[in-house]
């Protein structure tokens, strides 16, 4: 019974410990947070209905703005603290990792990503227009082509913030406290 007891207590030991080391300020952590939050996003995104949503509901095109935001802003924060560690040892994990950085802060910026959306809503707006009109058919095809486009694209987006997550669990000697948390002034990417 006391062999029991103490395996119970080394395992709620651990596992408190593994809990507490996920602190606001780890760099780790929050980026964990982020592409889960980004993930449901995406996945929402990705329909007519979630675009419908996001072109219709200011509320909404905030929220996704200040989630892309915060994204960025913590690749962004990312890249530097890599940066240094692959200055000092050229550790090829740390060279992938800011490869993958860079092609999310060039390629995927919330500028490009709202442009994008735009464009998506300028088709939503005229699938609705045509919807409104009688026997006008032929939008099955023509939400299957606007979500085709809306999943490659935010696929992409995905993918490299996915990468991104994957990658810093396996950089070596990575302070996760070494962040900055976002202030409400910050602006843009770094880049």
């Amino acid at each position: 019974m006391k062999y029991i007891f103490a395996i119970f207590a080394t395992v709620v030991l651990s596992s408190s410990l593994l809990f507490a080391q996920e602190k606001p300020n780890d760099i780790i952590f929050i980026v964990d947070e982020l592409r889960t939050a980004w993930d449901v996003e995406a996945d929402k995104m990705e329909t007519y209905a979630g675009m419908k949503e996001y072109c219709h509901s200011k509320a909404y095109r905030k929220s996704v703005s200040e989630l892309l935001s915060n994204i960025h802003h913590y690749d962004t924060t990312l890249y530097f603290t890599v940066n240094e560690k692959y200055d000092a040892s050229k550790d090829l994990a740390a060279k992938e990792t800011l490869n993958d950085i860079l092609t999310l802060e060039t390629k995927y910026t919330t500028p490009n990503f709202v442009a994008f959306l735009k464009l998506e809503c300028e088709k939503v707006i005229d699938i609705e227009k045509n919807l409104a009109k009688k026997d006008s058919g032929g939008f099955d095809k023509d939400i299957s082509a606007l979500e085709e486009e809306l999943t490659q694209y935010i696929d992409a987006v995905t993918e490299r913030v996915d990468l991104v997550d994957e990658h810093i669990h396996h950089l070596k000697e990575l302070d996760p406290n070494s962040i900055q948390p976002k202030t409400e002034n910050d602006e843009g990417t770094g880049f």
